[in-house]
């Protein structure tokens, strides 16, 4: 089994991480504030430990903590960690079971004849074609695949980006291979498509980023990349083109 990983830091504006990490920690002092006032002991210690993991949120945000919930550079959890925010990962591992049943109707969409973009697949879901997978979450452990399959790791926090280093070392990896890859997050349509927008950038020097998003949207409906993950892509536009002209 080959595995090419590397530790990946987010790329959002200082605002937008404050934003995010401002929310958290709100909803983590109103938690805490109703625990102190609860009578009950148990319900007290249980919101306690709710307002502690939306406490470590609001620090990993405010800090680009993308490895916060312990994801090593294999895809897998460190044990410790993992622990530390293990009531936070149940309950996001279990809504988005819930979403998965219900509500996903297309696990994965073919992008062209190189890129898969999917939301975290079972291990029957990834294409037999499939030499290459590309894992953007920081939430999840690495998805199951067969021997022989290239695993690059970009652990990112939701609603956020990878590295623009991180990022382009891997694109151009997956560039001079043109293996089938597969690309994910947990829903397929934020930190993954942002990635898939870039590497269609890369094919594409001519396009613009709405015309990369709209190729995607065009494919597959459900992409949302938010502004910051836009600002992403013009960081990585700059980037590559820079590359292109040295």
């Amino acid at each position: 089994m080959h595995s090419e990983v590397m530790h990946s830091t987010d790329t959002m504006p200082r605002t937008a991480r404050l934003r995010y990490s401002l929310v958290f920690f709100l909803i983590s002092v109103w938690l805490f504030y109703n625990a102190i006032g609860n009578i009950n002991f148990w319900q007290g210690i249980s919101i306690t430990i709710l307002g502690s993991q939306f406490f470590i949120l609001a620090w990993a945000y405010r800090w680009n903590g993308a490895n916060i919930f312990g994801k090593n550079r294999t895809g897998r959890f460190f044990t410790l960690t993992t622990l530390a925010t293990a009531p936070f990962l149940i309950i996001c591992w279990s809504t988005w079971g819930i979403w998965r049943i219900l509500f996903c109707r297309r696990p994965y969409t073919e992008i062209d004849d190189q890129i898969i973009l999917g939301v975290f697949p079972f291990f029957h879901q990834i294409p037999d074609d499939v030499f290459c997978i590309i894992d953007l979450t920081a939430e999840f452990p690495r998805c199951n695949f067969r021997n022989g399959v290239r695993y690059f790791g970009l652990p990112t926090l939701d609603g956020t980006s990878p590295s623009a280093k991180d990022s382009l070392e891997v694109i151009e990896q997956i560039s001079t291979t043109r293996q089938k890859t597969y690309v994910y997050c947990a829903n397929g349509s934020g930190r993954s498509a942002a990635f898939v927008a870039a590497i269609l950038l890369r094919k594409h020097p001519e396009w613009s980023i709405p015309d990369a998003i709209a190729r995607l949207k065009s494919k597959r409906p459900e992409v949302a990349p938010n502004v910051d993950q836009v600002l992403y892509l013009e960081l990585m536009q700059k980037e590559m083109t820079a590359a292109n002209v040295g």
